[in-house]
């Protein structure tokens, strides 16, 4: 009897530990939205008094206030996964949270309410189809890294109302090629247009007092600035020599936009008598000879000299070693038309390579060792990247080890992000896939390290180890169920 006893509470544990997978696989299809090819409407908050809804193509915000700020590692956005090409904000949402449409890479149209005042952290981020965007004559605040990396942003028309640009707002646009900063506008923060190699004129207003470092680095095609005051104005700015060299070194127009006032005829002169000739005119003194002009010596930039390597796509592969670092661009040939010239720098000193020590310190990662590598891309001279992701194997370089070995890209102001990768100890290799050219980095991490973010390396199994226990015990209950019943 106690037998049959003890064997019913084991089939019991049994069926309730089927219930923790049932849970999880429902879970699992509930979140996996990735394929949905159904045209439903699904929907959600996305702040106090806000709400989200996709119906077709469209993603839809409305309310009134605030959306809520996101973390595309702990708290993404709600329509994370989906696939919409538009998004329309209505009348009443007076701001775009952190991160809100971060890699949205098929987004294409946006529609912005009057009303709009802050448009946060990296909230478009990465939306690599996104061509243009009319912002709202009630923007006050382009937060750090807002259109970062939008690789296809040909022109960007920036309100008067505007009066914060923070850091990097338009690094990496490598297809912006021109813009105008507004009058409400005083300081051009850190990093602002780095890497917007397309880059060539800007019209600066004379409120500008501060350019800080970076703002134009690696705007290779800058040549015309376009300044609204004067010549003495533009002498009186603070200009951060490090990384804005294309600014110094193009040509400034003072006084641009300023019409010069219409000039009062002058009256005709009265006719005054010819002079009687002299016996014999002074002869002309011979002209002098002119100084030699001097030109002033230019102030140099960031004064760095890291290794630098030029490879030509022409086939499917593309293989460089720079700095001591070995490197396989996997499928070059299918991302990059032929032809196409890749420039991998490895940086080891300046403004860049500062910036990346203190984000590899604030993930708990060293730069013993660490290999601090710049990837561009050009065609015919026009700065380009690569059209998908791209396969890129690194030869683990010496002073790093595969065990604790991370990826990150690290933004002009100083932002991280970890990049996945596939290490193999045996090759002594690790695979990693980018989809956009920029500043990354290899480096170990401490082992107990996180990933910056409160994110352990490695998961909880401590639920799991649960179940395997409770499983195992429902398995020894139904074998003893077995046995009476045979005996009996």
């Amino acid at each position: 009897m106690k037998h049959k006893i003890l064997s019913l509470v084991l089939c019991g544990c049994l069926v309730a530990g089927m219930f923790p997978a049932v849970a999880l696989a429902q879970d699992s299809q509930n979140t996996d939205t990735t394929g949905v090819t159904e045209e439903t409407t699904i929907s959600g908050e996305c702040g106090e008094n806000l709400t989200w809804s996709i119906e077709g193509e469209t993603l839809t915000i409305s309310g009134q206030g605030y959306m809520s700020n996101y973390d595309p590692l702990s708290d993404p956005a709600p329509w994370t996964g989906q696939t919409f090409t538009s998004l329309v904000i209505e009348d009443g949402v007076t701001d775009i949270g952190d991160y809100a449409f971060h890699n949205c890479r098929s987004l294409t149209n946006v529609s912005l309410p009057t009303g709009m005042t802050t448009i946060g952290d990296y909230a478009f981020y990465n939306c690599q189809a996104l061509t243009s965007i009319n912002l709202p004559d009630t923007l006050e605040v382009l937060e750090q890294s807002a259109f970062n990396s939008c690789s296809s942003l040909t022109e960007i028309n920036l309100p008067n109302s505007i009066t914060t640009i923070q850091s990097s707002a338009f690094a990496n646009c490598v297809a912006l090629t021109n813009v105008t900063i507004p009058q409400s506008v005083t300081c051009l923060e850190s990093g602002l247009f780095f890497g917007c190699m397309a880059l060539e004129s800007v019209t600066i207003p004379d409120s500008i007092t501060t350019i800080e470092s970076n703002v134009f680095s690696m705007c290779f095609n800058l040549t015309t600035v376009n300044f609204t005051g004067t010549q003495e104005q533009w002498q009186a700015i603070a200009i951060d020599e490090n990384g804005n060299d294309a600014l110094t070194s193009a040509t400034i127009h003072y006084n641009y936009g300023v019409s010069e006032p219409t000039p009062e005829p002058t009256p005709t002169p009265e006719p005054t008598p010819t002079p009687a000739p002299t016996d014999k005119p002074e002869p002309t003194p011979a002209p002098t000879q002119n100084p030699e002009e001097t030109t002033p010596p230019t102030t140099g930039g960031e004064t760095t000299a890291p290794d630098k390597v030029d490879v030509t796509v022409s086939g499917d592969k593309a293989e460089a070693t720079v700095g001591g670092v070995a490197l396989t661009l996997d499928n070059a040939g299918k991302v990059f038309e032929s032809g196409t010239v890749i420039t991998v720098e490895k940086v080891t000193q300046g403004e860049t390579y500062a910036t990346v020590e203190k984000a590899l310190a604030q993930a708990g990662a060293t730069m013993d060792g660490a290999a601090v590598l710049e990837f561009t891309a050009t065609k015919d001279g026009n700065p380009v990247q690569p059209d998908g992701a791209l396969s890129v194997t690194f030869a683990i370089p010496e002073g790093l080890t595969a065990s604790n070995l991370k990826l990150f890209y690290v933004s002009p102001d100083g932002k991280y992000e970890e990049v996945k990768i596939t290490v193999d100890p045996d090759a002594n290799t690790v695979i990693a896939t980018l989809t956009h050219f920029s500043t990354y980095v290899l480096a170990n991490v401490a082992p107990a390290a996180n990933d910056g973010n409160g994110v352990p390396q490695t998961g909880d199994t401590s639920a799991l180890t649960l179940y395997v226990c409770v499983l195992a015990m429902s398995m020894a209950g139904l074998t003893i169920l077995l046995v009476n019943k045979r005996r009996a």
